[in-house]
C-alpha cells in the first residue's frame, strides 16, 4: 500500500533516529516498526489489561487479543466492561458514584481502590461525597505547606509511592493530570499516573532506569539503551511492576516552560502513610480547561475547583489559561 503522510520536523528526526538505530534503509520501515511496536507494547497490553478486567469479574471477553486492529474491537470492550459494571452493580451494596470502575475488577477491588473496602464499621451503601472539605470516608486539610490527606490508601496510590519512592532518588518530579484528580478524592477510571521529571543527563538516566529495575519496575515502552534517548527526544515511557502491565507511570522530562512551573511551585500532598507532590491547582485547572477540553478533563478540573473552593486563585488560573493557550494555539 502506497500512501503519502505529512510530517513535521520532529517526527522526522525521531524517524532518522529509529533508522539509524536499527540499521533501516528508508522512513518507511521506521514508521512500520513502529507502529509494530506500539501494536505489541501498548494496543495489545491495554487491550489485554480490559480482557483479564472482564475475566476477573466474571464476564467472557467477546473480543481477544488478535481482533485488537478490528475497528470495533475497544468498543466492544467498553461496551461489555459497562454491561459487567450494570450486572455486578445490581447486586452491589455499593453505589454507582462509588463503583465507576467496578466493570474493571470485582466488587472488592474496586472498593479498595476508591478507599471504600468494607470494613463493620464502614457503610459503603451510601456515596462518597464531599461536604466542603470533608469526605465522608476521609478527610482533607489545606496547610500552608499543602494538602493533607487522611484515608485509606487504594492499589493505584500504594503503586504511586512505590514508584515515587525510587524516582525522587535520582531527579525532582511532580505528577500532574488525571491522578492528580482521582488523589484528591475523584472517583473515575484511571490506571495510569503520569510523572514530569527535570532534564537529566545520560549518566543520570542509565541510573534512574538501573534503580527502577532493581525495585521491581519494568519498562513497557523502552529497554535500557533506549530510555535516555527517549526522555531527552520527548518522548514519554512507561514502567509496571515486573509482569504487570496495569496500572503504569508514564515519565516524561520536562519539555517547556508550564512544566519547569509544574516542578518549581509543585504542591506537597501528605498521605497517611508517605507524600506525593502534586502539580499546582491552578496549573492543572488552567490546562484541563484551556487545552485538553475533553468531558473528563473539564470533569476533573469541575472536581478541583468543588474540593479547592477558598484555596485558588482563579486570577492566576485566567493567566495561566491565556499564556497556555497563546503556547498551545498560537495565532488563533
Amino acid at each position: 500500500m502506497r500512501i503519502r503522510i505529512e510530517i513535521d520536523e520532529q517526527t522526522d528526526q525521531i524517524l532518522n533516529k529509529v533508522k539509524a538505530k536499527y540499521g533501516l534503509k528508508t522512513r518507511s520501515q521506521a514508521v512500520g516498526l513502529m507502529a509494530e511496536r506500539y501494536l505489541t507494547k501498548i494496543l495489545i497490553p491495554e487491550c489485554t489489561g480490559k480482557i483479564e478486567a472482564l475475566k476477573r469479574s466474571g464476564g467472557t471477553p467477546d473480543v481477544t487479543e488478535k481482533d485488537v486492529l478490528s475497528k470495533d474491537a475497544e468498543k466492544k470492550l467498553g461496551d461489555q466492561l459497562q454491561r459487567q459494571a450494570d450486572k455486578i452493580l445490581s447486586k452491589s451494596t455499593l453505589t454507582e458514584a462509588d463503583a465507576i470502575d467496578i466493570g474493571r475488577k470485582i466488587k472488592r477491588d474496586i472498593a479498595k481502590r476508591h478507599g471504600l473496602y468494607k470494613k463493620e464499621d464502614t457503610d459503603v451503601s451510601q456515596p462518597l461525597r464531599i461536604s466542603g472539605k470533608v469526605l465522608e470516608l476521609g478527610t482533607m486539610r489545606f496547610t500552608s505547606s499543602g494538602i493533607e490527606l487522611d484515608r485509606e490508601l487504594s492499589d493505584l496510590d500504594r503503586f504511586a509511592l512505590d514508584f515515587i519512592k525510587i524516582l525522587q532518588r535520582h531527579t525532582s518530579y511532580v505528577l500532574v493530570s488525571g491522578y492528580v484528580a482521582i488523589l484528591l478524592g475523584r472517583a473515575r477510571a484511571s490506571e495510569d499516573v503520569d510523572v514530569i521529571i527535570s532534564r537529566l543527563p545520560p549518566t543520570a538516566t542509565t541510573a534512574l532506569h538501573a534503580d527502577l529495575v532493581a525495585g521491581g519496575f519494568e519498562s513497557l515502552t523502552a529497554d535500557a539503551r533506549e530510555f535516555g534517548t527517549y526522555l531527552s527526544d520527548g518522548i514519554p515511557v512507561r514502567f509496571a511492576r515486573k509482569g504487570t502491565v496495569i496500572p503504569n507511570a508514564e515519565v516524561k522530562q520536562a519539555k517547556n516552560r508550564f512544566d519547569d512551573l509544574a516542578l518549581t511551585d509543585a504542591m506537597t500532598v501528605k498521605l497517611p502513610v508517605g507524600s506525593l507532590r502534586i502539580s499546582p491547582l491552578e496549573l492543572q485547572i488552567a490546562f484541563k480547561e484551556a487545552v485538553l477540553k475533553s468531558p473528563k478533563d473539564i470533569e476533573d478540573s469541575q472536581h478541583l475547583r468543588a474540593i479547592a473552593t477558598g484555596h485558588l486563585e482563579e486570577k492566576r488560573i485566567q493567566q495561566l489559561k491565556e499564556q497556555l493557550h497563546d503556547f498551545f494555539y498560537p495565532g488563533e
